[in-house]
């Protein structure tokens, strides 16, 4: 998530930055695109291929069906006075906080971590939904966002604000800090510092909005603690509210598809060169409207498309002025 205008900075540390090239786009397609002023936040992806949805314009969680011929959305479940926002992995939980855009931050001591149990049996699709709270997050947490799952009992969440990685025990609801960097910290006069986050093998990719990074740190799979310092694979172009938001990350670790907020484009980066290329969308577009969030497709046929959601230019318009409903999309990336 991006709403603040910045200036990158550079560290000395980096050792190059990549630039994009020029080449052919993936094929683009609208799944759903909801009414105007409806801001998807981030998705996850189930088993059977439905997708579920956040908004961060209302406190609901949606299930999209990526078929063009049926793609009305089924509302799971609402969190007041809460808005449910940021990642959902493949477990059904996700961060909820109040949350104030004027600031782009959280109110401290609101957020919560809710558990969603959805009908998993196939002949009763439409049955009851559970909702339970996991875990009360931290007096101090000020923006919640990215999340995953590190383990049977363990969630990761990136704290944006602060700059933290948080460790999250489901079972006790307890919560400490795993992970303190310098690349997790906000920077250039963005609140935002660590966006998104994606886990292979023991390695931690994530995102940080303020520096304009993409970036990858070894963890501990235990604890989540880091094993070493975080490196830079790729900085992002420079632009009045362009920033790498969240990311899909591919199966085999080397390809990353990385949503760019106010470029209105999702970026391939090379995991191991870090070199990069945009791949769909346009800045003067509204073809992808101030993407928010990316996940790889699941199920039969679906294992080469990357699912992005977008703000549709809430909060920084595309060319200024145009603005449409939050899109679901599918980008063909073989």
């Amino acid at each position: 998530m991006q709403f603040a205008s910045f200036v990158p900075l550079i560290l000395l540390s980096f050792s190059f930055i990549h630039t994009v090239v020029s080449a052919d786009k993936y094929p683009t397609e609208l799944v759903y695109e909801a009414p105007n002023g409806t801001w998807l936040e981030n998705l996850a992806v189930r088993a059977d291929g439905s997708i579920l949805a956040t908004v961060l314009t209302s406190p609901d969680l949606l299930l999209i069906q990526p078929d063009p011929k049926n793609p009305a959305p089924k509302l799971i479940a609402s969190f007041p006075p809460t808005l449910p926002f940021w990642e959902l992995q493949k477990l059904p939980r996700t961060p909820a906080t109040n949350f104030t855009s004027a600031t782009v931050s959280g109110v401290l001591g609101s957020g919560n971590i809710y558990r969603v149990d959805l009908p998993r049996h196939p002949h009763h699709p439409n049955g009851p939904v559970h909702v339970s709270l996991t875990s009360h997050l931290p007096d101090d947490t000020g923006l919640p966002n990215g999340l995953l799952s590190l383990n049977n009992q363990t969630l990761l969440l990136a704290e944006s604000n602060n700059g933290t990685i948080l460790a999250i025990n489901t079972v006790t609801g307890a919560s400490t800090v795993a992970i303190n960097d310098p690349l997790l910290l906000p920077a250039n006069g963005n609140p935002i510092g660590i966006n998104g986050l994606k886990l292979h093998g023991n390695t931690l990719y994530f995102t940080n909005s303020g520096l304009n990074t993409f970036n990858r740190v070894p963890i501990d799979l235990t604890t989540g603690a880091a094993l070493g310092p975080a490196t830079v694979i790729a900085t992002g172009l420079t632009g009045k509210g362009i920033a790498y938001d969240d990311f899909a990350l591919s199966s085999d670790g080397k390809r990353a598809f990385l949503t760019t907020t106010g470029g209105n484009t999702v970026a391939e980066v090379d995991t191991e060169t870090g070199g990069q290329r945009t791949v769909a969308g346009d800045f003067h577009s509204t073809e992808i409207a101030q993407p928010t969030g990316a996940a790889f497709g699941r199920g039969k046929g679906q294992k080469g498309i990357v699912y992005v959601t977008t703000a549709g230019g809430i909060a920084i318009p595309v060319n200024g002025y145009e603005k449409v409903g939050g899109q679901l999309l599918a980008i063909h990336v073989g």
